[in-house]
């Protein structure tokens, strides 16, 4: 063509009748051998919006751009949903995963940490992922900023650490001598008569606080609590078990038992004085005395 006049090549808006082997104009879109080659609405000068990522607006219509999509290219950074990108990718907004059977995310890191990091309004509160500040390399943590020991997974042994980073058996609860708050508190759900607990408390001491009427602390050696033929010391708690408060049982057999009456009974079940003994019919004595003189 001549400069300021025609352009060089002019291609008709025309579908030919055959289309095999021809580059020809549709409506604005270049084909060739009946596909698409270029797109409608690119401007010969390329003008657009710097930073923004082209896309088509419509078929076989204008490239367009939004502020949405901006890429940084000195940095190569994608933002989505932001201008100012400071990671590879940085999305303001929601995200979603899924459709497709067993989708993953996957954080793979060849030093270092490896971590997703849980924010509000820039700052950040909780984090997760491997080797967090005083962790080994691969071991999994979950703690806030400043806290990697909140809850540790090693990953060498599967033991599990609560306040440390080196759990020496499958759960460790390491907590300040004195803190002001409990180690551990295992309480009853909703539905029952009232709430158990059992607490290990800041200073080590453990307790138990069953509902009245029902449970205590027993450590039986047989195969089920109180069966037949048991060998078991419970620890009932006030109007508990038979109104007992301590039981000690050989095959099923009352031994000592100290009532909710605070009688105290050696062989029998129902003491019926503050200290009542009871021997065996033809058998040995319910109290022995050995035959000797004391100092005093």
């Amino acid at each position: 063509g001549t400069a300021g006049g025609s352009a060089g090549i002019y291609l008709n808006n025309a579908v030919p009748s055959s289309t095999a082997s021809t580059l020809y104009n549709n409506g604005g879109t270049l084909y060739w051998n009946g596909s698409a080659i270029g797109g409608g609405g690119i401007t010969s000068d390329g003008n657009g919006t710097a930073t923004r990522i082209a896309f088509w607006s419509t078929s076989n219509s204008q490239l367009s751009g939004s502020a949405n999509l901006y890429w940084d290219n000195a940095n190569s950074r994608l933002g989505i949903g932001t201008t100012g990108p400071t990671q590879a990718l940085h999305v303001v907004g929601g995200a979603y995963f899924g459709t497709i059977a067993n989708p993953r995310v996957a954080i793979n890191t060849t030093s270092g940490y490896g971590e997703l990091y849980f924010e509000r309004s820039g700052t950040a509160y909780i984090r997760t992922g491997l080797d967090i500040e005083g962790g080994v390399e691969n071991d999994y943590s979950i703690g806030r900023f400043g806290s990697p020991k909140d809850f540790f997974l090693q990953q060498t042994t599967g033991n599990i650490g609560i306040g440390t980073t080196s759990p020496a058996a499958k759960l460790e609860v390491v907590f300040p001598w004195g803190a002001g708050s409990d180690a551990v508190r295992i309480t009853q759900d909703t539905g029952g008569p009232t709430t158990v607990n059992w607490t290990i408390n800041n200073v080590g001491a453990l307790t138990f606080n069953p509902p009245t009427g029902y449970g205590g602390v027993a450590i039986d050696l047989g195969g089920g609590l109180a069966s037949s033929g048991d060998d078991f010391v419970r620890i009932n708690p006030a109007g508990g078990q038979a109104g007992d408060i301590l039981d000690v049982m050989k095959g099923g057999v009352t031994q000592f038992v100290v009532t909710g009456a605070g009688n105290v009974g050696i062989g029998t079940s129902s003491p019926t004085n503050k200290l009542h003994v009871a021997g065996t019919a033809g058998g040995s004595a319910g109290i022995y005395l050995n035959n000797a003189v004391p100092s005093s």
